[in-house]
């Protein structure tokens, strides 16, 4: 018998219903164990991290007065207490408040427009908004990329999985461009395109069709090359560049080559450079860092914040950085590979997903000037494209252990270079989610022998 969700959801007296309560009793009761909700290493390694960032910040507190300690403290705080928030609170409650959702993401993104927060620093910052009274500053549109996720997931939970026809994905979508424009209208188009990218997953998340999906992903590749394309154009007509920055290309020069670079431009370069070589084995020790303390080393504090750590602990404290960070990236790598793979248990499913999240990452890679990425993105997702032509029934070909392992390794090395480590967990949420459900499965089932999910992943 043909039955949809809608209708297991209207059930009170059918045993999937109570299947699916006792599943809501067991999930409910699991949220206050900690070792079922954190994972210990990756929660090590993130406060090793918090603390060591702590330590650089109070030191490059001691020769600039805008890198704030207590400043930095409060954000460690406030993120503190968010996510403990989050953790014990059952998100599933939000659902219906969607609409208040959207207003206070609209209210977000325009707050830096709100007489008495606006603030802009020395530097041409625009964006930004200060706390009165506190003093806090940051930049709202960090706050809205959240809250825009949690306002599609309410949209796309009431689909229970699947959304049937194209008027509630075209309704979706039309949602999803609200906050999008909104700040672009702002005047941050980098920040538009996380807003739209993040949201873009929720929505596939919530049961779009893949042939919605594919057409159109077509649509603003299309508009997207026909942009490019017309860019000498629209210079030449609004009179200064439109798509790429002189002061970008400035940059991507002086990264190549920065003997022959102008003085003026490489000066920030040499400047870190020296930096790092005058801390030497060991550092100059805390206090102790003449590059900053004499004005060398522009923000020191944080967009040449490596410098000053290296100039500070030397190369000793560097290779511990870099020890926590690849302690992280390994997590990310094997647990990622394996979660493709466990996505793998169903014909096609590996490589339908890999393909759209290949496709994302493309766009990331070409927005960050790195278009040799960006073509093997798109590579490994036209060859699982391929796959997917000949994985179909009757199915000539399977992708295995060996397919879907490579494509997830290659997935994780894509955002460990694009550095959007912690963004590619959303982006390939689906995969989390299927590992996280067999984890749950198997650790459940060896303590209680019984199943929390009716099949895992």
């Amino acid at each position: 018998m043909d039955f949809s969700p809608a209708d297991l959801f209207r059930s009170t007296k059918t045993g999937s219903r109570s299947s699916l309560d006792r599943v809501n009793k067991q999930i409910s009761a699991s949220r206050g164990t900690f070792r079922q909700k954190v994972h210990v290493g990756v929660l090590l390694a993130t406060v090793a991290l918090v603390t060591y960032g702590a330590i650089i910040i109070w030191s490059a507190s001691q020769f600039k007065a805008d890198a704030s300690f207590s400043r930095h403290l409060l954000g460690i705080g406030i993120g503190a207490v968010l996510a403990v928030l989050v953790w014990r609170t059952d998100l599933r409650g939000i659902s219906n408040f969607s609409t208040a959702l959207l207003v206070i993401d609209l209210i977000v993104i325009f707050s830096p427009k709100i007489p008495g927060l606006s603030y802009t620093g020395g530097l041409g910052m625009t964006g930004w908004i200060k706390i009165p009274g506190i003093g806090l500053t940051f930049q709202p549109v960090e706050l809205a990329k959240l809250i825009t996720i949690f306002f599609m997931a309410t949209l796309g939970s009431q689909y229970n999985g699947r959304i049937d026809t194209a008027r509630d994905y075209i309704k979706l979508c039309g949602m999803l461009s609200v906050p999008f424009l909104a700040v672009v209208a702002m005047g941050d188009l980098g920040s538009g395109l996380v807003v739209l990218v993040s949201g873009a997953i929720v929505i596939c998340m919530s049961g779009a069709r893949r042939e919605w999906v594919l057409s159109t992903l077509a649509l603003l590749v299309g508009l997207v090359a026909l942009v490019l394309a017309l860019d000498s154009v629209f210079d030449s007509l609004l009179g200064h560049d439109v798509l790429i920055k002189q002061y970008q290309m400035n940059r991507l020069t002086v990264f190549i080559d920065p003997d022959n670079a102008d003085s003026d431009d490489a000066y920030n370069l040499q400047q870190s450079l020296i930096a790092v070589g005058s801390g030497g084995f060991f550092g100059k020790g805390l206090g102790h860092a003449t590059q900053s303390a004499g004005g060398f080393l522009p923000e020191f504090h944080t967009d040449f914040v490596f410098a000053f750590l290296s100039e500070t602990f030397g190369f000793c404290g560097s290779f511990l950085l870099l020890c926590l960070y690849v302690l992280l990236i390994f997590l990310l790598m094997a647990g990622m590979s394996n979660a493709v793979n466990l996505t793998d248990g169903l014909d096609g499913l590996a490589g339908g997903t890999i393909t759209i999240t290949m496709f994302f990452m493309a766009a990331i890679a070409f927005m960050a000037d790195q278009l040799d990425l960006a073509v093997f993105a798109v590579a490994a997702a036209g060859a699982c494209v391929g796959f997917l032509w000949f994985n179909c029934y009757p199915a000539k070909i399977f992708m295995g252990d060996t397919g879907s392992l490579a494509l997830g390794t290659a997935f994780a090395a894509i955002a460990v270079i694009t550095k959007t480590e912690l963004f590619s967990i959303i982006i390939g949420f689906l995969f989390v989610a299927e590992a996280c459900s067999v984890i749950i499965q198997v650790v459940h089932f060896k303590r209680t022998r019984k199943r929390v999910f009716l099949m895992a992943p």
